[in-house]
């Protein structure tokens, strides 16, 4: 059932955006919402930690489920984008799917490019806690904060980036710096190794996604946003859950595999620019690089 949630919600939330939105304004308002997503996932651990502790892992879930609820009241007062003639009421035919209702041809490039950014982040769920563990560091979710830090910071002050010198260059700088905080990972032998790799992962990983929403609403057609942020979505769990997957195989519980883990997430990283070098936009006007 929270799968269900977390499958639509985020889908429907980016095509909203993106409806009222000025085409000049999509990366920065991708990095808002991002900003928002971001800050949610990094207070809400250490709050569901304290209330739990105190109060029992019922009540965490009970302050969860009113975080949720309070949510449904601010979309009471929202006004609709999707046009009136467009609107369906539900019925259960509308759950059976063909494959031409998954996939958004026209946003197939962003899909291959979060593919291969994703597994880096699958990589560090598997395995950042036993490396934090490893090098001494008792508090497994240090790494994460630092990280979502340098994301919000980033994103707070380059959310304009990518609409100003388009998207395919942002990509390519910050795949670059992805592929360098992924060989950091491997290498890392001191806490100060590994908090440099969190906070370039964390310039990286927070522009990278804006960016990549912003993309998608570019190459989208006006009417299948809703299907084209699905097909981001996809391609964005599927790499987390491949990175993890793999590198889960790779590790098995030796030290001395990891960085053979972050060497192939650095390879994925490195095969998302080759496919941003050989994509060349015909008719996008926000691609100023050609």
């Amino acid at each position: 059932i929270h799968g269900f949630s977390t499958g639509t919600k985020p889908t429907a939330t980016s095509a909203y955006v993106a409806d009222i939105i000025p085409e000049n304004k999509r990366g920065e308002a991708a990095g808002m919402l991002g900003i928002f997503t971001a800050t949610g996932m990094s207070i809400s651990p250490t709050m569901g930690s304290e209330i739990a502790s105190h109060f029992g892992i019922n009540a965490m879930f009970y302050v969860s489920s009113a975080f949720a609820l309070l949510s449904i009241l601010i979309l009471v007062n929202m006004d609709e984008t999707l046009p009136k003639a467009d609107k369906k009421p539900f019925s259960f035919s509308l759950l059976k799917i063909n494959r031409n209702d998954i996939f958004e041809k026209r946003v197939l490039p962003v899909f291959w490019v979060m593919l291969c950014v994703s597994f880096g982040s699958g990589a560090i769920l598997t395995l950042v806690p036993d490396q934090t563990l490893l090098l001494g560091i008792k508090n497994k979710g240090l790494f994460f904060t630092i990280y979502t830090l340098a994301s919000l910071f980033i994103r707070i002050f380059f959310a304009k980036s990518s609409d100003k010198y388009g998207r395919l260059p942002i990509l390519k700088v910050s795949g670059f710096v992805m592929v360098i905080s992924m060989i950091m990972l491997g290498l890392a032998q001191s806490f100060w190794v590994l908090t440099l790799a969190a906070i370039l992962f964390g310039f990286s990983w927070g522009i990278n996604t804006p960016t990549l929403t912003a993309w998608t609403i570019d190459l989208s057609h006006p009417d299948h946003r809703g299907k084209a942020m699905g097909t981001m979505y996809i391609a964005l769990e599927a790499g987390i859950g491949l990175g993890a997957y793999l590198s889960g195989i790779i590790y098995q519980g030796n030290d001395q595999n990891i960085k053979y883990a972050y060497f192939l997430a650095a390879f994925f990283c490195v095969i998302s620019l080759l496919t941003l070098f050989y994509y060349h936009p015909k008719t996008d006007p926000i691609f100023k690089e050609d």
